[in-house]
């Protein structure tokens, strides 16, 4: 079976946050990357590029991010590039308190 990796994103018009993470059901989930990009969807092509080179495997990734301001744009934008990507309503998002960062309930 194949691995899947999940990249969460936190888009807005400034710049993009990249998450990598792989779920493991065995133990810890392992963060492989977390980098911020300027916001362009080449820099996401290149982010999973490299990532696949730094783990050495062919295994499928799935993006995904929150509704908001940029629409359905970088959707098309990476789907035309040939990369899995959904869109995750607001309601989906868990929140941890204090810190602000959110968790992705709807890619688990």
């Amino acid at each position: 079976m194949k691995r899947i990796l999940r990249i969460g994103m936190d888009v807005n018009s400034t710049n993009y946050t990249l998450c990598a993470i792989e779920p493991r059901f065995d133990g810890d989930d392992i963060i492989y990357a977390n980098v911020k990009v300027t916001p362009e969807a080449e820099n996401i092509v290149q982010f999973i590029e490299n990532l696949k080179k730094k783990i050495n495997d062919d295994c499928d990734i799935l993006c995904g991010y929150e509704a908001g301001c940029l629409g359905f744009s970088l959707y098309h934008a990476l789907v035309k590039k040939g990369i899995r990507c959904t869109i995750l309503a607001p309601t989906t998002m868990l929140t941890q308190q204090g810190n602000g960062s959110k968790r992705i309930r709807g890619m688990r």
